[in-house]
C-alpha cells in the first residue's frame, strides 16, 4: 500500500483522538454540575474543538477515499456529513442514556472501513498499542515497580500508554443494554480497551480468567470501542500465552477479545507455587460466553 495513504490514515487517527477527547469533555460538562449560572464557556470551548476536529476529519476522510480511488464512497460520506446540523452537538442513543456526538461517530465508522482497505485487520498504531501491553512487565521493571495488585499496574500503564496515545483514558464507559461497565484503560482513536488482571498464585490466576469471562458478556463492541484486550499479569508463569489462547477458544470467546499474558520474572510473590504448570483444561472453569 502507498506510504502516502498510510501517513494520511495515521494523521486521521491522531485527529480522531483529539476529537474524541473534546467529545468526552462535552459529555462531562453536560452531566456534571455547573459551577456558575452564566455562560458555560468550558462547554462552548470543548464543543467548538469537537466541531473543528470533526470537520477536519470529514475533509481528510474524503481525501483518503479519493486517493484510494473510491470516489463514490467519498461522495456518499460527504453527503451524510452534510446532513448534520452541527458537528459539535451531542445526542442520546435511542435505547440508553449515553451521550455522544453523532457526526463524529459517523466519521469514525467510515474511517474504520478505510482502515480495512489500507491495513486489513491491524493498523501500525494498533500494533504499537499491543506491543506496549505485551511489554508491561518490562515497563514495571524499568521503574523498579514490583506490583502487588491490579491498581498499581493500571496506574503505571495508563501513564505509559498516554505517552503514545494522548486520548488514553481510565475507567472508560462501556454501554450495555441493561447496565454500564467501566473498562480499565481505553484509547478511543484505536477503538481499543485494555482490561488488566493480576494474580500472585494459580488459584487467583483462574479467578482472573473467570472475571474476564464475565467481562466478555458485558463488554460489547459498540460506539467508540470494538477491540478488547485481556492482559493477565502473573507474578510467576502459572499459565503461559498458549494456555490462555486455548482457554479463550474453549469458551468460544468473541474475536474482539485478545488475551495477553505477561510474567514478572523478578517477583518474590507466589514463589510457593508448584513448578508443575498444567494446561487450563480441567483446571479453569469453562463458562459459556454468550
Amino acid at each position: 500500500m502507498n506510504r502516502t495513504h498510510e501517513s494520511l490514515a495515521v494523521l486521521i487517527e491522531e485527529h480522531y483522538g483529539l476529537a474524541s477527547r473534546a467529545e468526552t469533555e462535552c459529555v462531562n460538562y453536560t452531566i456534571l454540575p455547573r459551577r456558575t449560572d452564566g455562560p458555560d464557556e468550558e462547554y462552548d470551548d470543548a464543543s467548538e474543538r469537537l466541531a473543528s476536529y470533526t470537520e477536519l476529519l470529514s475533509d481528510e476522510l474524503c481525501m483518503l477515499a479519493e486517493v484510494l480511488q473510491l470516489p463514490q464512497a467519498a461522495k456518499n460520506f460527504r453527503k451524510q456529513m452534510m446532513s448534520f446540523r452541527s458537528y459539535g452537538e451531542l445526542t442520546h442513543r435511542s435505547y440508553e442514556d449515553d451521550l455522544y456526538a453523532p457526526a463524529l461517530r459517523k466519521a469514525y465508522t467510515f474511517f474504520r472501513a478505510m482502515q480495512r482497505v489500507i491495513w486489513g485487520s491491524t493498523s501500525p498504531r494498533i500494533a504499537t498499542f499491543e506491543a506496549i501491553l505485551r511489554n508491561t512487565a518490562k515497563v514495571a521493571l524499568d521503574v523498579n515497580l514490583e506490583p502487588a495488585n491490579e491498581g498499581e499496574i493500571r496506574r503505571l500503564m495508563f501513564r505509559t500508554i498516554g505517552y503514545a496515545f494522548p486520548d488514553c483514558a481510565q475507567e472508560v464507559t462501556l454501554n450495555n443494554t441493561i447496565k454500564n461497565y467501566q473498562g480499565d484503560i481505553g484509547v478511543p482513536s484505536l477503538g481499543a480497551v485494555a482490561e488488566y488482571k493480576f494474580a500472585s498464585n494459580k488459584d487467583k490466576a483462574k479467578q482472573c480468567l473467570d472475571g474476564i469471562y464475565a467481562d466478555m458478556k458485558g463488554y460489547q463492541p459498540q460506539g467508540k470501542y470494538n477491540r478488547f484486550y485481556a492482559v493477565f499479569y502473573f507474578s510467576q508463569p502459572f499459565f503461559v500465552q498458549q494456555d490462555l489462547d486455548q482457554a479463550f477458544l474453549d469458551v468460544r470467546s468473541e474475536k474482539d477479545w485478545i488475551p495477553i499474558v505477561v510474567h514478572d520474572a523478578n517477583s518474590k510473590i507466589g514463589k510457593e507455587t508448584s513448578k508443575n504448570q498444567r494446561s487450563p483444561r480441567g483446571l479453569i472453569s469453562r463458562k459459556s460466553v454468550a
